[in-house]
């Protein structure tokens, strides 16, 4: 089994939400061989029980609501809470997960907290409760965590087991009933991920093979027999497994092919009715003892499941379902695409409500929220709604000669020119260190086109200053709403217009609109937003200097606007005043605008460009001048996300390195040299751990998991915030996102 390192997984964790995480643990391994060969294959960012939720931020900290009853979100009373609250007293961790009577954080550190109303089943050697997270003083070097209802299991860095609660079954191994601090499981090493139902436990080994013990009363044992088994042993057939789950009296193979493979009870009970088809293997089947795999369920990445529903995320971006996957009682018993659910990157699923982060970062949930699980007030909710709040991962972005830095706070830092007041403070006199822009919080998207603009967390878009000598902004004026705009999720732009995404999916554009980039039909300037006629259902914008792009939710992409360097990717250089279709790109995930390109990220992470032929991709044999269709760029697989400039474009991929290619003449690449000509794509030396970057006229910046900002290339001004106005080719520190504790 292929062994992969902390850091590695600590970036794949801060790149998957907004609440992005926690600091990437390199410290804590560097020269420990024997804690990175047994790592497991990734680690849990959401947590749902029956009426909580438990999320991960990005400083390592734990937010929590919904039902206070079995004292699951730690925060050291008994009141429900309706929002996303802090968990009081954890820091540093990097996996949460939950059961209905017991909550574990896993510290970077090794180290496992818990949390819940019976104390005897939390490991801690006591029948107290425990109000607040508290820490299981036997565990260490923990690298995974699986709670039960009634018994939790903890992987330790040298593949060894260890379990606690109750053991009725055997599913704590031999010993007594009851287990109130962890022990050894036996007969068991060379582990890589576990897993927990209710009565039952799974291993999965290095060498691909699943071991099972405990009840068996329905085959969830997966050895041909009913019969409970205390000691662990091998599950006959399954070989070359990469992922394993429980559910309540199931289990579940997922094969490094892609394929899944369940066993155990095909049925569960809701409320006094009965549900068939948990397995996913249809409804003539009660009992199921050995592993049997799930017809036409192919390509599947991670699985997450409940007592009443399994999903399943497929490389290419869907989302497939089995079970009850509507409350209160849609059905299925074979794998049904579920469309509301497409591009999710983490899920966690309740008994009644559920949680999943998308590829935008956003964190939604849907189902049952009369004790506050979904984060949304007391309603039903069938669909899933957008969280408030938890979408805000830290960003820096270059604007002209500007650096803008968003923290994870929600506060607007900036650096550089200052002419015309852009930022927000002290207009004409520039700033070589960043500094707040004045009366900005909450913000979760920023822009500047002629004037710096910002999106808060209640909808609204504030703007302060001008980024031009256009009439539309005074020197100095002070950060303030503009009027008639409400509910927006983003802001785009670098040029003379300006496009907003609303919550309800629609675009609004203002601004500049010569080549017809306003998509209104018309090359009519105007002052004020207006809706773009023609689009629904938007998930993403991307504006550039004479042209948009916008990504709808079914993967397609739209563009409009100037098209003499074939930006708008139909395969011609005609200029379109409203919005077309981009031919033959499906499956999108990200859009990015540059004035010499455009990119698209697919679902299988395959990067795709059109535009200026050198600049799209160097490595691209001669031919003609543009690219005017979509254009996979050569050996660019495995990318998380992109940026783009002028000339030159930054990719992250899921090797954990930042890639850079296009021209060199400011060392905006960070190679450490200037050069003439288009380079090809090479990893930016000395960083990991990115979690976003931008990419200016000349310079680059990108911000690492532990929220420094690291920045190089031309620096005008000390655009680049680090107080010394020269070309420097080397990325360097000059600045932290995150708020000191």
């Amino acid at each position: 089994m292929r062994r992969r390192t902390f850091s590695r997984m600590a970036l794949l964790l801060t790149l998957c939400s907004p609440l992005a995480w926690a600091s990437s643990p390199e410290e804590t391994v560097v020269g420990d061989p024997e804690r990175q060969g047994f790592l497991p294959r990734s680690w849990s960012t959401l947590a749902a029980s029956s009426e909580n939720s438990l999320a991960l931020a990005a400083n390592g900290t734990v937010w929590g609501w919904g039902s206070s009853f079995q004292l699951l979100l730690g925060t050291g009373d008994v009141l429900d809470r309706r929002a996303p609250v802090q968990v009081p007293g954890l820091k540093h961790i990097v996996s949460v997960s939950m059961s209905d009577h017991q909550s574990l954080a896993l510290g970077v550190d090794g180290r496992v907290w818990t949390s819940g109303a019976m104390g005897w089943m939390l490991g801690l050697g006591t029948q107290a409760p425990q109000y607040t997270f508290t820490p299981i003083p036997t565990l260490t070097r923990v690298v995974a965590t699986a709670p039960g209802n009634y018994h939790a299991l903890a992987l330790r860095a040298d593949g060894h087991v260890w379990g606690w609660g109750l053991n009725g079954n055997g599913q704590v191994g031999p010993g007594e009933p009851v287990v109130s601090t962890p022990t050894a499981i036996p007969g068991l090493s060379s582990v890589t991920a576990i897993a927990v139902g209710e009565e039952h436990s799974l291993a999965l080994r290095e060498d691909g093979t699943v071991w099972s013990w405990g009840s068996n009363w329905v085959g969830q044992l997966g050895d041909g027999t009913q019969e409970d088994r205390a000691l662990p042993a091998p599950i006959p057939g399954l070989t070359d497994i990469v992922a394993v789950k429980a559910g309540k009296f199931y289990s579940l193979a997922l094969s490094r092919q892609g394929t899944v493979w369940a066993w155990g009870r095909n049925t569960e009970w809701e409320w006094g009715r009965e549900h068939v088809g948990i397995l996913g293997l249809g409804t003539g089947i009660d009992i199921q003892t050995t592993p049997a795999r799930i017809p036409g369920l192919t390509q599947v990445r991670a699985l997450a499941v409940s007592p009443l529903r399994v999903f399943a995320m497929r490389r290419d971006g869907s989302v497939w379902g089995w079970g009850v996957t509507q409350a209160p009682s849609t059905v299925h018993a074979t794998p049904v695409e579920l469309p509301a659910f497409r591009g999710a990157v983490d899920l966690a699923l309740g008994h009644e409500h559920g949680l999943m982060r998308r590829l935008d970062g956003a964190v939604w949930a849907w189902g049952n929220d009369s004790s506050g699980a979904v984060g949304r007030g007391l309603a039903f909710h069938p669909a899933p709604v957008r969280l408030p709040g938890l979408q805000g991962v830290t960003t820096s972005v270059l604007a002209l000669q500007n650096t803008f830095a968003l923290r994870q706070d929600g506060t607007v830092w900036a650096s550089g020119d200052n002419v015309r007041g852009q930022l927000g403070r002290d207009a004409g006199r520039y700033s070589p260190q960043p500094a707040p822009v004045p009366g900005l919080a909450g913000v979760t998207s920023l822009a500047f086109t002629t004037r710096p603009y910002a999106v808060r967390t209640d909808g609204s878009l504030w703007t302060w200053g001008s980024t031009t000598g256009n009439a539309d902004g005074q020197p100095g004026e002070a950060p303030h709403a503009v009027p008639g705009l409400s509910a927006l999720r983003a802001v785009s732009g670098t040029g003379p217009f300006t496009l907003a995404l609303g919550q309800d999916g629609r675009v609004w554009a203002w601004g500049d609109n010569t080549q017809g980039q306003l998509g209104d039909g018309t090359t009519t300037a105007r002052a004020t937003p207006a809706l773009v006629p023609g689009l629904s259902g938007i998930v993403a914008i991307a504006a550039a200097s004479e042209y948009a792009l916008a990504l709808g939710q079914d993967g397609r992409v739209w563009a409009w606007g100037a098209n003499y360097r074939g930006l708008l990717g139909d395969g011609t250089t005609t200029r379109r005043l409203s919005p077309l279709l981009v031919p033959g790109l499906t499956d999108v995930t990200h859009i990015h605008a540059g004035t010499m390109l455009a990119l698209a990220r697919r679902a299988d992470g395959t990067l795709w460009g059109w535009g200026v032929r050198s600049i799209v991709d160097p490595q691209l044999p001669s031919g003609p001048y543009l690219l005017t269709s979509p254009t996979p760029i050569t050996g660019m697989t495995g990318v998380v996300r992109a940026a783009v400039s002028a000339n030159h474009t930054l990719a992250l991929r899921t090797d954990g390195r930042l890639w850079a290619w296009g021209i060199n003449a400011s060392g905006q690449l960070g190679r450490g040299t200037q050069d003439e000509g288009f380079l090809p794509p090479a990893p930016v030396p000395g960083l990991s751990g990115v979690v976003s970057f931008s990419a200016g006229a000349l310079s680059s910046q990108a911000v690492l998991a532990d929220g420094s900002v690291y920045a190089w290339g031309d620096n005008p001004l000390s655009m680049l915030g680090d107080g010394v106005p020269i070309i420097d080719p080397v990325p360097r520190r000059v600045l932290s996102l995150l708020p000191r504790p």
